[in-house]
This record gives structure tokens, C-alpha cells and sequence, in this order.
């Protein structure tokens, strides 16, 4: 009889050692993930500031590219410019008269 109650209570022990383990296995694979989120975060914020530190070193190489831009934005224009302005009305008027 006493090697029945001790062979139940390894049994039981196994059990709760199983049980023990089976959370901190979970548990660190849950970290895992959490941590595996952060680094995918990370990385995205270093792929956005790889993108501007490329846009103003863009920037820096080409000063006149980037004033010109800039100033067109603002409605400014180079000297002796042609200026064109786009009539939405004038390409309706020349498709139908194209034909005749």
C-alpha cells in the first residue's frame, strides 16, 4: 500500500512539474512575441527615417533643385518662363470640333 501512495505521489509530482513548465513555456513564448512585435515596429520606424535622412540628403546635394521646387509651390517663376495655363473648357471644345 505504501508503495502505491508513493508511486501517486511521484506521479502527481510529475504532474505538477509538467503543468510548471508547460506555463513558462508559454509564457516566454508570449514575451517572444511581444518582443518579436517591437522589433517589427523598430524596423519600420528605421525604414521611415532611412527614407527622410535619403530626402534630405537629396536635399543637401541638390540646393537649387529643392529652392526651385519650393518656390514653384509657391507660385514663383524663373525669369524669360513661358507660362502655360490649362483651360478644362478649351480640350471639350476642341474634341468636338476635331471631327467636322
Amino acid at each position: 500500500m505504501k508503495k502505491k501512495k508513493k508511486n501517486l505521489l511521484i506521479r502527481f509530482a510529475l504532474l505538477l512539474l509538467a503543468g510548471y513548465i508547460a506555463v513558462l513555456f508559454v509564457n516566454l513564448q508570449m514575451q517572444i512575441n511581444e518582443k518579436q512585435t517591437e522589433i517589427d515596429r523598430k524596423q519600420a520606424q528605421i525604414h521611415e527615417y532611412q527614407n527622410l535622412n535619403e530626402d534630405l540628403q537629396n536635399k543637401l546635394d541638390n540646393p537649387n533643385a529643392y529652392l526651385d521646387q519650393e518656390a514653384r509651390k509657391n507660385g514663383y517663376v524663373k525669369p524669360n518662363s513661358d507660362i502655360f495655363i490649362e483651360d478644362p473648357g478649351a480640350k471639350k471644345a476642341t474634341n468636338s470640333t476635331d471631327e467636322g
